[in-house]
């Protein structure tokens, strides 16, 4: 709804020339992060990338082993909408080979030498083998192992096999090495207990995945009663708050608004990224200030440059407080566009499976999340979930798309 208040004059009130600046910092900003991205490789942007993909590989050949006790028509959704077992052998050797080729770590290449294994591919595990016995230890004893395991060498040292577990640790690996030195040596007491592990590991990951999938079909079917809500109201009751349409101010003071915030913000964040030793000793706090120095200077900017000088609110201008009878359609709303991602994420799955298109690990994974502490943790969570939707509707809805309208029209 338009409001009756008269924007401020533009090109008096917003000094080019600490426009033009601010553009240069940002631009400059820009190009620096894109630099540091794109020149070092993707690995090296986490942390112990080791530890981090032996949990990653480890969990997702666990589900695909969760899933074999499924019932037929329950495997076969998965693995349209989940994954295909093939694929992710196929993928998880493909990540462990880049791994190698940046990591020097022996227990990576004896995670590798497992998925070659697995995948049937005796020549070049078979090459791998004879490389390790000229590289020492412990290469050679691993060597021992792999050959007794997958290409029926007919002896090996018990302490080789216990320290190549001991290596492995817990997990997936371990467990499918014990089981394959078990039926070539007839070891039932070892097969039995890589089961029983497997087994404890299976159970409790395909409830979860069970639980995972009813949730998403509970969202679904919550957002398809929503829309249907939403239609049988008349226009004027599907609106939740009321909002200056176009806002009280001109394309240009909006963006140049945007670029001196910005800057602001590259500065802050090149202050952190300089390396400040008492912040690098407390990660947890130095991850806290990410989001509030990324996105409060641009809002507070806004705010001083767009708001300020017409006297109106946040509230008033963005809409960010329902209107009376507003929080209904609020929530309706809310279902409706969380029923719509799940149905969003089930396409991009299906499309991304037909098409062979998948992500890199290292884009997706945090440590924090996987075992950082609690606080570390609660501060991703809060940042991802809470503070980046909240300032991001502002500034590129609210501000972005709004000074656009300003120009282009509602």
């Amino acid at each position: 709804m338009p409001v009756a208040v008269a924007p401020p004059a533009p090109s008096s009130r917003v000094p080019r020339a600490i426009t033009m600046l601010s553009a240069v910092l940002l631009m400059a900003f820009v190009a620096l992060v894109t630099y540091l991205h794109t020149a070092e490789p993707r690995l090296a942007t986490v942390s112990d990338p080791e530890r981090a993909l032996a949990l990653v590989v480890g969990r997702t050949m666990d589900v695909e082993t969760a899933l074999t006790a499924a019932p037929r028509w329950e495997r076969r959704l998965y693995s349209l909408t989940l994954s295909d077992p093939g694929r992710e052998l196929d993928q998880a050797l493909a990540w462990y080979e880049e791994l190698a080729d940046y990591s020097l770590a022996p227990a990576v290449d004896l995670r590798l030498a497992i998925l070659r294994g697995e995948a049937g591919h005796r020549e070049r595990l078979a090459r791998a083998v004879d490389e390790w016995q000229t590289r020492g230890d412990p290469l050679d004893g691993y060597a021992e192992v792999i050959a007794a395991a997958y290409l029926g060498a007919d002896d090996v040292d018990a302490g080789v096999v216990g320290d190549a577990l001991a290596t492995l640790g817990a997990g997936w690996f371990a467990d499918m090495l014990a089981l394959r030195l078990a039926t070539r040596f007839d070891e039932p007491a070892l097969g039995g207990t890589a089961r029983a592990s497997i087994a404890a590991r299976a159970g409790p990951l395909l409830w979860r995945l069970r639980t995972l999938a009813l949730v998403d079909l509970l969202l679904l079917g919550a957002g398809v009663v929503a829309v249907l809500a939403l239609r049988r109201r008349p226009p004027e009751a599907r609106a939740t708050a009321e909002a200056a349409l176009p806002p009280p101010w001109p394309l240009r003071a909006g963006l140049a608004a945007l670029v001196r915030g910005g800057a602001v913000s590259a500065l802050a964040l090149l202050v952190l990224l300089a390396g400040n030793q008492w912040l690098a000793e407390r990660p947890v706090f130095a991850e806290a200030l990410d989001a509030p120095v990324m996105y409060v200077p641009v809002v507070l900017i806004a705010w001083r440059m767009l708001l300020a000088p017409i006297a109106v609110s946040f509230a008033g201008v963005f809409g960010l407080r329902p209107r009376p009878g507003g929080w209904r359609p609020l929530l309706l709303a809310s279902l409706a566009l969380v029923g719509a991602g799940v149905l969003v994420d089930a396409g991009l799955a299906l499309g991304g499976g037909w098409l062979q298109l998948d992500s890199h690990w290292a884009e997706w994974f945090d440590s924090d999340l996987a075992w950082g502490p609690a606080a570390a943790v609660a501060v991703t969570l809060v940042a991802s979930v809470v503070l980046a939707p909240v300032f991001e509707e502002i500034i590129f809805r609210g501000v972005l798309y709004g000074s656009l309208r300003a120009r282009f029209g509602v």
